[in-house]
């Protein structure tokens, strides 16, 4: 459920009054959650919904997201314990390096 969660997390914030909805909701801490779980598909879902909340956000709620998430969260995302996990194909390790390394990325722009 956390995945598919994340996933339409994602999609809604296409729209920007979707995205201000989520953004000034319990969205972005509740997302910090799954990033922080062992749920790896969900969290790379999270990502996923993370970046892309970020993307055209002020300076102010690019720090605010960051800081919350901790790079170190999106860092461990791409080590080999969680990106090599058994049960992730090819292109879901894929995915989730793209998610985590785009929400970093997007984190730092300003």
């Amino acid at each position: 459920i956390q995945q598919v969660a994340c996933a339409a997390l994602s999609n809604l914030c296409g729209d920007v009054e979707c995205k201000k909805a989520i953004a000034g909701g319990q969205a972005p801490s509740l997302i910090q959650q799954v990033l922080c779980g062992n749920n790896i598909p969900a969290a790379s879902q999270a990502a996923g919904a993370m970046w892309t909340l970020c993307i055209d956000s002020s300076e102010e709620e690019k720090t605010s997201y960051a800081t919350a998430l901790s790079v170190r969260t999106l860092i461990r995302l791409l080590t080999d314990e969680c990106a090599t996990e058994a049960s992730l194909t090819v292109g879901q390790k894929t995915a989730l390096r793209a998610r985590a390394c785009g929400c970093l990325s997007e984190c730092s722009i300003r």
